[in-house]
């Protein structure tokens, strides 16, 4: 329920963000933190993004920046995780492998994209993200 509920008031905001109604999506932000903390459960990708880069269009950078850290280190970890699979059961997880390095794609593009205040998370995840493909080399 809660990821759900959370998915909803990630929608809202983005949506009165994108109606101009910024003071609106930062409340609804804010509230949705309060209320469904990611103490209880983290976030999901999907509403993470929304989230992570509604802060970032409303000059929340350290609210971004959390949200979007927290999301790109779940896929780091699960990345060398997988990693460190054997070659077959690396190849059968590799539709989950795929999509993790989908999800670390965007959050890094999200934070090229982000200026000068994200430059620093762009470049970290950038490097976690050869060393995995570089471990992942090893195993295939």
């Amino acid at each position: 329920m809660i990821l759900t509920h959370r998915r909803l008031l990630a929608s809202l905001a983005v949506q009165l963000y994108d109606e101009g109604q910024k003071e609106k999506a930062l409340n609804i932000l804010n509230r949705c933190e309060e209320e469904l903390p990611v103490s209880l459960v983290a976030h999901e990708f999907f509403s993470g993004m929304d989230i992570g880069t509604t802060y970032m269009q409303l000059g929340e950078v350290e609210k971004a920046s959390n949200t979007l850290t927290s999301l790109a280190d779940e896929q780091v970890e699960y990345l060398k995780w997988y990693s460190s699979l054997g070659r077959k059961r690396l190849i059968q997880a590799g539709s989950d492998v795929y999509m993790r390095v989908r999800c670390l794609q965007n959050i890094i593009k999200a934070f090229e994209t982000g200026g000068d205040a994200y430059k620093e998370f762009a470049a970290k995840y950038t490097d976690e993200l050869d060393n995995i493909f570089n471990n992942l080399k090893l195993h295939i």
